[in-house]
C-alpha cells in the first residue's frame, strides 16, 4: 500500500517531488499559501516574479525523470555563452562549454506551471490557498490555515517541506534537539528589471548578458519573446543611495549607458519592483527520524551567481527518487542517506555559488581569466576525460557538486602550469628578440 505523503510548498521542487511520489503510486498531497498560478477568477494566472531561472544538466535530468524535460526546453531559449558588455559599449562572446552545451533560460512562472500540471497528471492533489500553520513531527501532521481563520490538520506518514528559504517547517523542525541552522546574507541585494522585446530585437538571444563593474553587475536572461529580463545586483547600502528617478538615470548613465538605451523606463521600474536580500541557507539534518523532510532551499538556500539554486532543488529530487529506489522505500534509510549524501554537496556549491559572484562582477572583464577559461577548454577538448573545468562539471553534468570540485584541481593546476610554460617561453622569446636586435646594431655599427 502506497504511503500518504504531504508536501508543503508548490513551487518547482515541491511540484516535481509531489509527481516522483505519484509516480510511485504513492496518496500525495501538495499544500501551498498562494493562489493558483494558473487560474485567477476564470481568467489568465496572476503575473508572478519576473526573474527567470538558468536550468542546466542536472535539473534537466531530474525534470526529464518526470516527465517534464521537452515542456521546459519548449519554453526555454539556449544560452550558450556570455556576452560581456563594457562600459565603452563593446562586447565579448564567452563560450560556456563544448559546442552544443548550453543553459536553458526558462522564466520562473512557466516552469512552474509545467510542474504543477506534471504533479496532477501523476495523481497528486493540489490545494492552493493553504498555510501551513503548525507541523507535528511526531505524528506526523500539519495545521493548515484555509481562508480567514478556518483551519485543517492533515495526516501523513511524511512530511516534506519544499516551502523555500523562509521554510515553515524547517521551523518547526528546529524545535527538536541537534538540528542546526544558519543563515548568512552577503552585502549585495538585488533588483528585476527588463528590455522589452522590442528594444531587445537586437541583443544577441542564445546568450546570458553580464556588465561587469567590478563591485556590481547587470545581467539580462533571454526570453521566446527576444524580451530580456534583468537583475541589478548591487550592495543594499548603494541602493539606499539611489531615492530619485534622476538618480536611477544618472547611475545607468554612468555605469550601463547602453543598458539604459535599452531600458528607457528604468527610473519607473526601479521603483516599482521590490530590492530583496540574498541569502545562504545551510541547516542539518535535513531529516527528522522518518517522519519529515526538508529538500530545496528550504534545507540550503544559496545565491544565485552558478545560477544552480533551482537545478541544485531539483536535483534533490532525482537523489531522493534513486535512493527510494534502492532502499525499497524504506523512509528510515532512505532519509538518513538523503542527509549525508547532499549535505557536503549542498555546502559545496554554496561555497561556488559565493565565489562566483567576483567571476562575474568583475573577471569576465579580465583577459587573464578569458584566457585561463579558453585554454581549459582546448584542454577539455584535446583529453575530454581527463581534463574538464570547474564550470564544465557543474553545469554540463550530473557529477557529484564535491567530486567536481576535487576533480577541477587537476585541471587549474594544467592551466596554471600552462600559463606559466608560456611566460617563460615569451620571456626567453623577448630576450632572443633583444639579443638579435643588438647583434645587428653591432654589426652595422662595425661596417660604418
Amino acid at each position: 500500500m502506497g504511503k500518504k505523503v504531504l508536501i508543503v510548498g508548490g513551487g518547482p521542487a515541491g511540484c516535481a517531488a509531489g509527481a516522483t511520489f505519484g509516480m510511485r503510486g504513492d496518496d500525495v498531497t501538495i499544500v501551498d499559501m498562494r493562489e493558483d498560478l494558473r487560474i485567477r477568477n476564470g481568467g489568465p494566472g496572476p503575473e508572478q516574479r519576473s526573474i527567470n531561472l538558468a536550468l542546466s544538466t542536472r535539473g534537466l535530468t531530474a525534470l526529464d525523470a518526470i516527465g517534464c524535460g521537452d515542456g521546459a526546453r519548449e519554453l526555454g531559449v539556449p544560452m550558450h555563452g556570455r556576452e560581456v558588455h563594457a562600459l565603452d559599449g563593446s562586447t565579448q562572446f564567452q563560450q560556456y562549454g563544448q559546442f552544443g552545451q548550453y543553459l536553458l533560460s526558462v522564466p520562473r512562472s512557466a516552469l512552474n506551471e509545467l510542474v504543477i500540471d506534471a504533479a496532477e497528471k501523476n495523481g497528486c492533489q493540489v490545494l492552493f490557498g493553504h498555510k501551513c500553520r503548525d507541523l507535528s513531527l511526531d505524528e506526523p501532521s500539519v495545521t493548515v490555515e484555509v481562508g480567514q481563520g478556518t483551519e485543517r490538520k492533515l495526516q501523513a506518514d511524511l512530511v516534506i517541506g519544499a516551502d523555500g528559504a523562509f521554510s515553515r517547517v524547517r521551523a518547526m523542525m528546529m524545535r527538536k534537539e541537534w538540528f542546526n541552522y544558519s543563515q548568512d546574507y552577503i552585502p549585495a541585494a538585488y533588483k528585476e528589471l527588463s528590455i522589452s522585446a522590442e528594444n531587445g530585437k537586437d541583443m544577441r538571444l542564445e546568450a546570458l548578458h553580464i556588465w561587469p563593474r567590478h563591485q556590481f553587475m547587470l545581467i539580462a536572461l533571454p526570453n521566446l519573446d527576444r524580451s530580456f529580463t534583468c537583475t541589478l545586483f548591487l550592495d543594499r547600502d548603494q541602493f539606499d543611495k539611489i531615492t530619485t528617478p534622476a538618480q536611477v538615470r544618472e547611475f545607468f548613465q554612468k555605469w550601463f549607458p547602453d543598458a539604459l538605451e535599452l531600458m528607457p523606463d528604468v527610473d519607473v521600474q526601479f521603483f516599482n519592483n521590490p530590492t530583496p536580500g540574498l541569502v545562504t541557507v545551510k541547516t542539518y539534518p535535513y531529516h527528522y527520524s522518518d517522519k519529515a523532510l526538508l529538500i530545496g532551499d528550504a534545507a540550503h538556500a544559496i545565491v544565485p551567481f552558478y545560477g544552480q539554486g533551482c537545478n541544485l532543488a531539483l536535483e534533490d529530487v532525482r537523489i531522493l527518487s534513486d535512493l527510494l529506489e534502492e532502499h525499497g522505500g524504506i523512509l528510515s534509510s532512505v532519509l538518513r542517506e538523503f542527509t549525508e549524501k547532499r549535505k557536503q554537496n549542498a555546502d559545496t556549491i554554496a561555497k561556488l555559488a559565493l565565489d562566483n559572484y567576483s567571476d562575474m562582477a568583475s573577471r569576465t572583464a579580465s583577459a587573464y581569466f578569458q584566457m585561463r577559461k579558453k585554454i581549459g577548454l582546448a584542454l577539455n577538448r584535446i583529453a575530454p576525460k581527463t581534463f574538464v573545468p570547474l564550470y564544465t562539471m557543474i553545469s554540463f553534468s550530473n557529477v557529484p557538486y564535491s567530486e567536481a570540485e576535487q576533480s577541477a584541481q587537476r585541471t587549474e593546476r594544467a592551466i596554471t602550469s600552462l600559463f606559466s610554460t608560456a611566460a617563460v617561453l615569451s620571456v626567453l622569446a623577448a630576450g632572443t628578440a633583444a639579443t638579435v636586435a643588438a647583434v645587428k646594431t653591432y654589426q652595422k655599427s662595425t661596417r660604418s
